[in-house]
Formats: C-alpha cells, sequence, structure tokens
C-alpha cells in the first residue's frame, strides 16, 4: 500500500478504532437479540405513550382541522392527510391531560386499522423503540378509569420513564 492509499486516522489509534468497532458491534447484537415489538413514543403533557408501530402510517406537524357540527367533544374535527380525510382525535381528552400551550403546535400521528383511521393530536413524538409487552404491569389506578380502557398498561424499566401503552384500536373507534 503506498502512502497517500493510507487511511488518516486522525487522532484515533489502530486499538481505539478496533475498540469503537467492537462496542457498535456489542450494541448490535444487544439489539437483535432483544425480544419486543416496535412501539412509536410520543408524549402529551409530560406522560410519555406508547402505541404499537404497525398501526401508525405517518407523523405530520399539526394542523389544525375544520371543525364539523355536532362532534364528540373528543373529535376535534377533520383535516387532510395525504390528500385523504382524516378526523383529528384529542388523546388529551381521551386520557384527561391538560394539553400543553398552543404556542406549541405538536404533532399528528396517523392511525389506521383497515378502512378506519384518525389522527391522534400529540405534543411530542419520541421514537420508534422495541418494548417487551410482556414486562408490562397494571397501569396506576388513575389510568385504569380512563375514557373507553385506552391505557392497557406501562412499563416502567430502572433508568427509563414510564411508558403507558395504548390499545390502538380503541384510539381509532372510540366514541363519545
Amino acid at each position: 500500500m503506498t502512502a497517500s492509499a493510507r487511511v488518516d486516522m486522525g487522532k484515533y489509534s489502530k486499538s481505539k478504532v478496533r475498540e469503537y468497532w467492537k462496542q457498535m458491534v456489542r450494541r448490535t447484537e444487544m439489539h437483535w437479540n432483544t425480544a419486543g415489538e416496535l412501539y412509536a413514543i410520543f408524549r402529551i403533557g409530560t406522560v410519555r405513550f406508547a402505541l404499537k408501530a404497525s398501526y401508525v402510517h405517518a407523523v405530520v406537524l399539526f394542523r389544525e382541522p375544520s371543525p364539523l357540527p355536532m362532534l364528540p367533544k373528543h373529535l376535534m374535527g377533520v383535516t387532510s392527510i395525504r390528500g385523504r380525510p382524516v378526523s383529528v382525535t384529542n388523546l388529551s381528552y381521551l386520557t384527561g391531560i391538560e394539553e400543553e400551550p398552543r404556542d406549541k403546535n405538536g404533532y399528528l400521528v396517523l392511525l389506521g386499522d383497515g378502512e378506519e383511521k384518525t389522527a391522534l393530536k400529540v405534543d411530542w413524538v419520541f421514537d420508534v423503540a422495541l418494548l417487551d409487552p410482556s414486562k408490562s404491569v397494571a397501569p396506576p389506578e388513575k389510568w385504569k378509569g380512563v375514557r373507553n380502557g385506552i391505557v392497557t398498561g406501562m412499563i416502567d424499566e430502572p433508568g427509563a420513564p414510564a411508558v403507558l401503552l395504548l390499545d390502538a384500536v380503541k384510539c381509532i373507534r372510540s366514541v363519545a
């Protein structure tokens, strides 16, 4: 190998680079050996929620929906996402959580189950991550009576904030 063909490793020695790659391999192995399902994790107020990612079709910036007469209180109206009309569900109303001030617009999480779709208004979308639903416990008492039983459990692992699991089908088909 000629001197010009050598890779410039900058300030890192070969041993440091090898150690870095060994760490990356260990992280990858940990990721692939983890049991669980993919969940979309988002926040309303200060509370974190998770929905199975298989129900989540898109995440878009919040846009004020067009109100319609005689809708249940949890439905904010209708908006267009990808050229199709979609109802907008105010998840803070269904869960009883106070919304963040209007200066933070938030996001719409588009959910679908076959032909039925809705967009959930949330404050912030964090991540799509592997969660193990077998590690979930019953939600705290204050969440058991929440509308339509949409909170199904809670995952509270050491070193991570608690996440409440939502039933996506009940969120989509929620009734007044």
